[in-house]
């Protein structure tokens, strides 16, 4: 089912609508008419959507995320603030690409099958594949007006959690710094 946002009166700047339809959930500032809410299920059968307007306590805060520290806070003023923490999420990581596989080597000579067996095994073992993986989606994605800079600071950022054991999060999409991010 899908439902459209024709207009809207008499709502404060910032508001978002807000609907739900059984489990799922839709959002979108009330300014976006036109905007579609697209929900999987059918209005076959009769049931209850839930409709809200939300308004915004504080104004939006950017957060730079350091992989590093897994627990952060978000103070929108003397009194409201959240803690978070964030983690991978498994199921939303990109694929690694499976090295081992591509040093397999088919028609190559033993010597460079060997070589390319060395070179597959060392980038695996210091997690090297991931690490540039995540560097490159991070530079198609934001796009930063130094990218050696940007480079520069997330692999300082890789060798930091490399050597603290911490859990990777390179380069996330959400990244909007146009510079390289702070590690």
């Amino acid at each position: 089912m899908e439902v459209l946002l024709l207009g809207s009166e008499g709502l404060p700047e910032g508001a978002v609508l807000s609907l739900k339809w059984g489990d799922m959930k839709r959002q979108a500032p009330v300014s976006q008419v036109g905007q579609n809410f697209r929900f999987n299920d059918s209005a076959a059968h009769p049931m209850q959507m839930k409709v809200e307007v939300l308004t915004p306590m504080a104004p939006s805060q950017s957060v730079p995320i350091d992989p590093a520290q897994d627990v952060f806070e978000v103070a929108f003023d003397s009194r409201m603030k959240v803690r978070l923490q964030h983690r991978p999420a498994k199921e939303s990581q990109r694929q690694v690409v499976d090295i081992k596989s591509a040093s397999d080597g088919k028609g190559l000579p033993a010597e460079r099958l060997h070589l390319a067996q060395q070179a597959a095994s060392y980038l695996e073992e210091h997690d090297l594949v991931k690490t540039f993986q995540e560097i490159l989606h991070g530079l198609i994605v934001t796009k930063p007006d130094d990218p050696h800079l940007y480079v520069e600071a997330h692999l300082a950022k890789a060798k930091k959690m490399a050597k603290g054991g911490t859990a990777r999060m390179l380069c996330s999409a959400g990244e909007t710094d146009r510079g390289a991010a702070s590690p």
